[in-house]
């Protein structure tokens, strides 16, 4: 009977401290996870948009550089266009990385833009396509120095900045290296 009485006049107390919104009980019981912010909700808008730009830069150097290597007339064009895919494709590689630690989805395509010129650049013949090509890379380096040099400057991530950074004297050779390309 005293055993009842105080499991009843327990669960009394209980339950008053329930309703008066006391729960130490309950919270110590159950562990508590802390909030984690992901990588990919602490990019600010502006470093996701360059991961994606830059991807869909790289992708189209890499596909326009193929295109060059088989189609291009000149060798200096064939050479250069290789030399896009293998150095494009090296930096869309460290891309991709940075953007699977930052929990950042790139695009899997080219943009419209580059679908379309390359559509268009597939159906010119001889030199005028090695001509087209060429100024195409001076016009995207300038492009996209320029949006990497927005990036290295007011990126907001470190790891992004410092990836922008890190590509910027690669595109400034590309750049370079379009403009002395002979066509012959």
């Amino acid at each position: 009977m005293i055993m009842q009485k105080t499991l009843t006049a327990s669960a009394i107390v209980l339950g008053m401290l329930a309703s008066l919104g006391y729960t130490a009980v309950a919270q110590q019981t159950q562990p508590t996870q802390p909030t984690v912010q992901s990588d990919a909700s602490r990019l600010s808008a502006a470093d996701r948009q360059f991961m994606t730009k830059a991807a869909q830069a790289g992708m189209a150097e890499v596909r326009l550089g193929q295109l060059a290597a088989q189609r291009g007339v000149s060798t200096s064009v064939k050479q250069y266009g290789q030399h896009m895919v293998d150095e494009h494709t090296t930096a869309n590689n460290q891309l991709m990385q940075l953007a699977t630690q930052k929990g950042v989805t790139l695009p899997s395509d080219i943009d419209a833009e580059h679908k379309a010129f390359r559509a268009r650049i597939g159906q010119i013949p001889g030199k005028r396509f090695d001509t087209t090509y060429i100024n195409q890379m001076v016009k995207d380096h300038n492009k996209v120095i320029a949006l990497f040099l927005q990036e290295s400057q007011q990126g907001q991530d470190p790891d992004v900045r410092a990836f922008a950074t890190k590509m910027l004297p690669t595109l400034r050779e590309h750049l370079q290296r379009a403009r002395q390309t002979k066509i012959q």
